[in-house]
C-alpha cells in the first residue's frame, strides 16, 4: 500500500540525490557540478578510494569533451591512477536538467611518495587538450586535499 507524504520538503529530499560535497560550481555557463562524494581522504599507497559526481547540463555538450579527474602534488606531477567506474558516461551523452552520477576509483600509485595532493577536475576536449572553462575563467575546480600515507 502507497502513503502519501504531505510535506514537500521531505518528498523533495527522499526523491533528490544530495551530494556528500556541495559545490555548484558551473562550466562555461552549460555544465553544473552539484558536488561530489568522496570515501575518504587519505589513502596508503597501492589503496583504492571512490570519487562519485553529480552534474547537471543545460545543453548537450560536444561530444570531443572527457571528464577529467586528476591528483597532482605540488610539482604538478600526476600521482595516481584514476579510473572510471563501470564505463563512464561520456559529457555529450549526460541527461540535460537531470544529474548523472560518473564515479571513479583513484589508486595511489605503489611508487607514489607520502604528502599532500591536490585531487583536480575538469572537461577537457580530446582534440586541442583545452579545458572548458569554468565561469571564472580557470581550467579545473579544485575538489580538495587527499593525504597519500606510506606502505
Amino acid at each position: 500500500m502507497w502513503q502519501t507524504i504531505a510535506n514537500f520538503a521531505i518528498t523533495r529530499t527522499l526523491i533528490e540525490t544530495v551530494p556528500q560535497y556541495h559545490l555548484d560550481a558551473y562550466w562555461d555557463r552549460k555544465v553544473l557540478l552539484r558536488g561530489f562524494d568522496l570515501d575518504r581522504h587519505e589513502i596508503t599507497t597501492g589503496e583504492t578510494m571512490r570519487l562519485m559526481f553529480y552534474w547537471q547540463t543545460k545543453t548537450v555538450l560536444e561530444p570531443e569533451y572527457e571528464l577529467r579527474v586528476e591528483l597532482i602534488n605540488g610539482d604538478g606531477q600526476t600521482a595516481a591512477t584514476i579510473t572510471p567506474l563501470c564505463g563512464l558516461v561520456p559529457p555529450h551523452q549526460w541527461y540535460t536538467h537531470r544529474t548523472s552520477g560518473p564515479a571513479f576509483t583513484i589508486t595511489a600509485d605503489p611508487d607514489t611518495p607520502p604528502g599532500e595532493y591536490t585531487l583536480w577536475g575538469g572537461l577537457q576536449h580530446m582534440g586541442t587538450s583545452d579545458y572548458l572553462p569554468l565561469v571564472d575563467g580557470t581550467p579545473q575546480l579544485s575538489l580538495g586535499t587527499i593525504t597519500v600515507a606510506g606502505p
